[in-house]
This record gives structure tokens, C-alpha cells and sequence, in this order.
């Protein structure tokens, strides 16, 4: 059995591809065997090598890794069922069954040997009988290479059968010694189409540039002729026929584009020629396409790298990978899910704005954004919004995890604890400023938001405003979370009850609790970029 590849690109329609040679490349250059549109696959991502142990798959220093069934390898055998991870995209390893028709090794039995030495023999020479070939030694195996085949009439064919026939236009001035020569390339399939002169010649290029011009030296004015051909974009060659020696006239036309002058030809040279010049001309023409298909992928290429340039100045991680992912509509909808949601405030802000100049501010401000970002992102946090000294981040969505809760609170005490080096910078520059935090696990609706032009990635519900609430009742340094954010980290955290706060929008005093310490370390799980919504 044969391996199949079944590939889901991250952008576009599932295809198969069945390998064909024993080592293969996977990545985002066209000179890849398996190319694939995914602006986190590398030019040459991975590659499949068929050794002694079967099908073995290698990275091949890729920016993002190569991931089988979930797991990052550097080099392991595959098997069917396996599921290979490249960017946002996957191939799925089936069994194929191996196309019957291999070669069989020449004849080794005496009777198969007999039979070839006989379909061997033949006359040396017209009207001589068959000489007698020696046998072989008893016991030893003699191979003969297969009989060369007779030489035959050689067929000369101006262009392959999957290809279209050329189309030539001919300008002559009914010239009857060109006829003939017209006469053997329409009978090879070629398309020809006759003009006397230029007026007719216009006519006819203006319906469709021809493959190849033929024009007779007896024309008159070749020379602007050949020029406003050759000013086409897609003019195929020129050839001149002529009768005699032109000089001097000869060198005017090579430079106003002829390709080819050739005198008194006969039909065959003629044809050699044409189809030198039409098979040059067709790879002219497959270079400029594919030129113009670089430019443009590196185009876009630019342009996607420009597009995530931005996305991260403002976004998640997560949500980055989710618009990237190509269904930004199924990922960012509004859906009802569960998530746990930290606001944070900077204590004595604005009695700092109040009594300092605007560049300390930004510089100030600069600072604790820089600190508080790297944490967020490190517990895989979704940032919803820097708003001044307010910062608002929630987790378990778009990426859905079960221990949202467990990261929130632990992001919260890292922050509170690295924030420390900086509020001892800032009391020797005489700010006063310490941080405080609320956190409330819950259900709410988060999705896009906004209008066309403007969306933001936002969560709405109570449990956002009682983050909020939790946050404004903080003091300087407390982390304050709800009961049923306790529920789930009871297990890391110590705590100590605050009791029943009344909190505005809420008909019920919330019991809140202050988060002292972590009992131990939390190291959270790698987060993949997922698209299946909540768990």
C-alpha cells in the first residue's frame, strides 16, 4: 500500500495529492511538490522521504513547526489516520492502493532464454541465410538487450497534440511560389490566414494577435510593418521570405523585429523553422505568466504581511490566527460562552495626571503596558481593550480552554508581583501608584461588535460588569474574584474573604474574596489556534 495526502488548506478547496517519486516538499513556493496558500507555512516547510521504514516526514527548520497529531516533530515514521499540522492548515494520511503494470525483469528460464535468442535472430545480410548463433556455456545465464526498432519516415509535427494549433497570418502579394509552401503547414493542422497588405494585415490583428507572422519580401513597407506588430504585448516571431540576397535591407528589418529571414526555403526547413520559433515563443509567453504570477504573489504576500503587522499591533494572538484563518465570520459571531474576565486599574491615576506633564504620562504609560502585555499574552489571554490606566482581558474565547479561571487569577498575581519593580521606579520619581483587580468568572456573549469598517472583539453580559465593580471595590494591590471563580481555583490560591459587597447593577450583595497567593506555581497548557468554538 501507497500513502494518499489529503489536503485542507487554511484558505480554499480540499484536494488530493498521491506521491509520485519517492521524496517530496511541502510548503508555500511554487517550486514545492505540494504547495500550500497559508501565510504561516514556510517557502519549504517539511518534506516526505520513502526509506526502509516507510514514509518518513522531516521538518525543515520552519518558522512555526510541523505538528502530527498534535505533537511538534522534527522526524517521525507516519501511518495511516495520521494528521499533519502545517500553519492553519492539515493533511490527513490515508491508505492508497499501488497502481498494478510494474516492469518485469527480463526472461531466466532456459525456454524464456531460448525464446528470446530465436526472436533475436535474423539475416546479416539481404539474401544470406541466418548464421548460426553459438549456444551459451550450460549453467550460464545470458540476457540479450531488446532489438533496436527499425528506422522508419521521420514525422515532423509543428506542435503537441494537447496544444492548440498555431495560427499564422502570411502577407503576400498573391506570390505563387509561397502558396506551396502554405499549402504543406495547413496540411500539418497549422491555421493559416492570408493578407495582400497591411490594411487587410490590421484587419486581421485586430481580431486576435497570430502565433507567427510570415511576410514576403515583396510587401511593401515591411519595415513599419514589423513594427507595429512587434508593439503588441503578445507578438509571436516574424520570418521573411525572400527570393534573393536583401543587404542592407535585410539588417533594417532584424532590427525593426523580424526573427528569421530565410531564402528560397523548401517546405521541410520552413516547418523546422516554425516550429523552433513557435516552441520559443510559447515558452516566452509561459515566462511572462509565470513572472507575472510572482509579482503577484509576492504582492499579496507584502500585503498579508502588512495585514498581520497591524493585527498584532491591536490584537491577540488568538484572534490574529482566528481572521487569518479565513472564516472570521464563524469564529468572531456573537456566542453565548463561558469565560473568565480580569479589569485592572492603576490606583491614584488621577491625581498623577493631574500633577504631571504629558510625556511622563506616556512614558509612564508606556511602561505598564509594555509589562502588562507580555503577561497577558503569556497565560493566552485575550486583550478587549488598554484603556488609559483600565485594562480589560478575558479568557476562553475565541480560543475555548477549560482552566480560564486558573489563568486569569494566575495572570493576575504574576502582574501584581512584576508590577512591584516598577511601582519602585515610580515612588523614586514620585508617583504614588499601585494596581488593583477584579475578576468574575461567567456567561456572556462575545463576538464582533461594531460596524462595517470599525468591529471589536468584545464580551457583554453581567459577569463583564461585575469584573468591573470587583475592580473599583479593590484597593490598591488586592486581587478580588467572585464565588464561583473561587469554585475553580479554590485548589491554587489562598484567599481571605472580604464579605458581601453591594455592587451597583446587582440586586444582590456579591461575596467577593481577596486572592493573597498562589500555593504553587501554574504553568498553563500550549493553546492552539482552534475555529470549533466552545468546548
Amino acid at each position: 500500500m501507497s500513502l494518499r495526502l489529503r489536503i485542507t488548506p487554511s484558505v480554499g478547496k480540499k484536494w488530493d495529492y498521491t506521491p509520485a517519486k519517492p521524496l517530496i516538499k511541502i510548503g508555500r513556493a511554487t517550486h514545492c511538490d505540494v504547495v500550500i496558500n497559508d501565510v504561516l507555512v514556510s517557502r519549504e516547510h517539511c518534506r516526505m522521504q520513502l526509506l526502509s521504514e516507510g514514509w518518513v516526514l522531516e521538518d525543515l527548520n520552519s518558522a512555526n513547526g510541523t505538528l502530527v497529531n498534535g505533537k511538534r516533530i522534527t522526524r517521525t515514521v507516519l501511518h495511516p489516520g495520521d494528521k499533519i499540522r502545517l500553519g492553519l492548515s492539515e493533511i490527513l494520511i490515508e491508505e492508497f492502493p499501488e497502481e498494478k503494470g510494474l516492469p518485469q525483469p527480463p526472461p531466466t528460464t532456459k525456454g524464456e532464454r531460448a525464446a528470446s535468442l530465436s526472436k533475436g535472430a535474423g539475416p546479416a545480410e539481404k539474401g544470406a541465410e541466418p548464421a548460426s548463433r553459438p549456444s551459451p556455456p550450460a549453467g550460464e545465464e545470458v540476457f540479450l538487450p531488446p532489438p533496436l526498432p527499425e528506422p522508419g519516415p521521420v514525422s515532423l509535427t509543428l506542435f503537441a497534440p494537447t496544444q492548440a494549433p498555431p495560427q499564422i497570418v502570411v502577407v503576400h502579394p498573391d506570390c505563387a511560389r509561397i502558396e506551396p509552401l502554405l499549402q504543406s503547414l495547413e496540411a500539418t493542422g497549422v491555421l493559416v490566414r492570408r493578407a495582400s497588405d497591411a490594411q487587410k494585415l490590421r484587419s486581421l490583428l485586430s481580431a486576435s494577435p497570430p502565433d507567427c507572422l510570415i511576410l514576403c519580401n515583396a510587401v511593401e513597407d515591411a519595415e513599419r510593418i514589423c513594427q507595429e506588430v512587434k508593439a503588441h504585448p503578445q507578438a509571436g516571431p516574424i520570418i521573411l521570405l525572400r527570393q534573393k540576397d536583401g543587404g542592407e535591407k535585410d539588417l533594417t528589418l532584424l532590427n525593426s523585429g523580424v526573427d528569421e529571414i530565410l531564402s528560397r526555403p523548401d517546405p521541410v526547413e520552413l516547418k523546422i523553422r516554425l516550429r523552433n520559433l513557435l516552441e520559443l515563443h510559447r515558452l516566452r509567453r509561459e515566462t511572462n505568466q509565470l513572472n507575472a504570477q510572482v509579482e503577484r504573489r509576492v504582492s499579496e504576500d507584502l500585503s498579508e504581511a502588512e495585514r498581520i503587522t497591524r493585527l498584532k499591533r491591536y490584537l491577540s494572538p488568538q484572534l490574529v490566527a482566528a481572521v487569518l484563518s479565513g472564516n472570521e465570520a464563524d469564529v468572531l459571531k456573537p456566542t453565548r460562552q463561558e469565560v473568565s474576565i480580569v479589569f485592572s486599574d492603576l490606583r491614584n491615576f488621577t491625581h498623577f495626571t493631574e500633577t504631571s506633564e504629558p510625556e511622563e504620562i506616556m512614558a509612564m504609560l508606556s511602561e505598564f503596558h509594555t509589562l502588562y502585555g507580555e503577561i497577558i499574552f503569556q497565560y493566552d489571554g485575550t486583550l478587549e481593550r488598554f484603556a488609559g490606566d483600565g485594562v480589560m482581558v478575558f479568557f476562553g474565547a475565541p480560543v475555548p480552554f477549560k482552566d480560564h479561571a486558573q489563568r486569569a487569577v494566575a495572570m493576575a498575581v504574576t502582574a501584581r508581583e512584576r508590577m512591584e519593580g516598577l511601582r519602585r521606579r515610580w515612588k523614586k520619581l514620585g508617583y504614588n501608584l499601585d494596581i488593583s483587580f477584579g475578576i468574575a468568572t461567567g456567561f456572556v456573549y462575545v463576538g464582533n461588535i461594531g460596524f462595517e469598517g470599525r468591529m471589536d472583539y468584545a464580551a457583554i453580559g453581567k459577569t463583564t460588569n461585575l469584573a468591573a465593580r470587583l475592580c473599583a471595590a479593590a484597593k490598591g494591590g488586592e486581587i478580588l474574584i467572585n464565588r464561583k471563580t473561587l469554585y475553580r481555583v479554590e485548589d491554587l490560591v489562598e484567599v481571605e474573604e472580604i464579605g458581601e459587597l453591594e455592587v451597583k447593577g446587582f440586586s444582590e450583595p456579591v461575596t467577593a474574596y481577596n486572592v493573597l497567593r498562589l500555593k504553587q506555581p501554574y504553568i498553563p497548557a500550549p493553546v492552539e489556534p482552534s475555529t470549533k468554538g466552545p468546548f
